[in-house]
């Protein structure tokens, strides 16, 4: 995840009038390496006073308005807890495209916040929730707007993470796990859902306001200095990509698997609605080890990456 948003933040940089959707389909091109990843991806525009967005999966955007939502987007998923997820499509052919994408304009007014998040904040966080924590920040006393948002985006962080490890919290994720469950259980899921955690807040304002362009200046400054860490994190990713391309090309040589792209193989057929019956028992998955679980898995076109216990439970949560 972290190098395909380097890639993307590089497409960005690139171009005057930045394309969520281009620019995520160029990053998923260039990125190369084994895994999985959830992306959503927003441009503010002030002349026209829109944002457009590309989602894939359960990473989502909030908009608020005199302190309600007034837009939420969609997660695209494939089944409970199985959201649809970009990868290297030479290395995992039915992972899903910017062809799989939501790709949305919405308007957007002064004094609007907008959030872009992943679902460990959604999965730990109520709407309401998020409308306090923001209306409590709004409220506070702050030295200028970079500062409120900075604030907001921390606060939003720290409480979906304190909720997400909290085993008596009868969380989004595991309120949406009962109803998914149905009455068919003696206990119902509770607790919080911990999972990775992103948050970048912005605020819609008029141009030529007070300090306006000494917020820019440092946001910049602060994004140059993310911009380096990130490089730091992603040091040593070229021998992975290296090995690879290696392991590919002696896969596709040996005949092991094919050197067709997705594209080629014309439009993805549209799934069938599903019936909410569960396909595979508890006894079924846990006799599977890691190999046949990500068989399985891919030719159900769901995600193969993740530990032996997540692929047994996106098996197990899987209803056709």
């Amino acid at each position: 995840s972290r190098t395909l948003m380097q890639q993307l933040s590089q497409s960005e940089a690139k171009q005057t009038q930045v394309n969520p959707a281009s620019a995520l389909r160029e990053a998923q091109e260039a990125t190369h390496l084994p895994g999985a990843s959830t992306a959503v991806v927003l441009q503010l525009n002030g002349t026209s006073r829109e944002a457009t967005y590309a989602n894939v999966g359960d990473s989502g955007i909030r908009v608020l308005r005199d302190g309600k939502i007034v837009y939420a987007s969609r997660p695209l998923m494939h089944g409970f807890n199985c959201p649809y997820q970009l990868a290297y499509t030479r290395l995992s052919p039915n992972a899903q495209t910017i062809k799989d994408a939501d790709i949305e304009t919405i308007p957007v007014l002064p004094g609007d916040i907008i959030i872009a998040a992943t679902d460990g904040v959604f999965d730990n966080l109520f709407d309401s929730d998020i409308e306090e924590i923001i209306s409590d920040e709004e409220s506070a006393a702050r030295s200028s707007n970079l500062e409120m948002v900075k604030s907001a985006a921390k606060a939003l962080a720290d409480e979906a993470f304190a909720r997400s490890m909290d085993a008596r919290y009868m969380s989004p994720f595991a309120q949406a796990k009962a109803e998914q469950q149905g009455g068919f259980v003696f206990q119902k899921p509770i607790g919080g859902k911990p999972d990775d955690i992103t948050v970048v807040v912005a605020l819609a304002r008029e141009g030529g306001v007070a300090g306006a362009e000494s917020d820019v200046l440092r946001s910049q400054r602060e994004w140059e200095q993310a911009q380096k860490a990130v490089q730091e994190l992603l040091e040593g990713s070229e021998d992975v990509v290296r090995a690879t391309q290696e392991a590919l090309n002696a896969a596709e040589s040996a005949g092991m698997m094919s050197s067709a792209r997705p594209e080629a193989a014309g439009p993805r057929p549209k799934k069938k609605p599903s019936s909410g019956m569960q396909v595979f028992v508890e006894s079924q998955v846990a006799a599977m080890d890691k190999a046949q679980l990500q068989r399985t898995l891919g030719k159900l076109g769901l995600p193969t990456s993740g530990k032996l216990s997540s692929l047994r439970q996106r098996l197990l949560d899987y209803r056709e």
